[in-house]
């Protein structure tokens, strides 16, 4: 989410992203909050989701949740719900 600060007009804003992974059974939850960014580009929650985006990275092969790029490396072509963005770097959850 995006709320600019007061007083309104003045181009800060507070940024927040919250996970909950994996999709089908959280285990985690991950809340981050970007208090005025100094990233062009404020207005929207870019920041606080690649932040998140990055801390899950991180965090999630020790949870043993593949990412999708080793799900395709063991023949697994579908999965259920994905943790972390869109490109094969991200995690994914599945029962496969």
């Amino acid at each position: 989410g995006t709320a600019e600060k007061l007083p309104r007009g003045n181009g800060n804003y507070l940024l927040s992203f919250i996970s909950a992974t994996p999709a089908e059974n959280p285990q985690l939850v991950t809340y981050v909050v970007v208090d005025q960014p100094h990233v062009d580009g404020q207005a929207d929650s870019t920041a606080a989701k690649d932040l998140t985006k990055n801390i899950l990275t991180q965090v999630l092969p020790y949870m043993n949740v593949p990412t999708i790029a080793e799900m395709q490396a063991n023949g697994i072509t579908t999965y259920d719900s994905m943790a972390v963005g869109e490109s094969d770097s991200d995690s994914v959850n599945s029962n496969h």
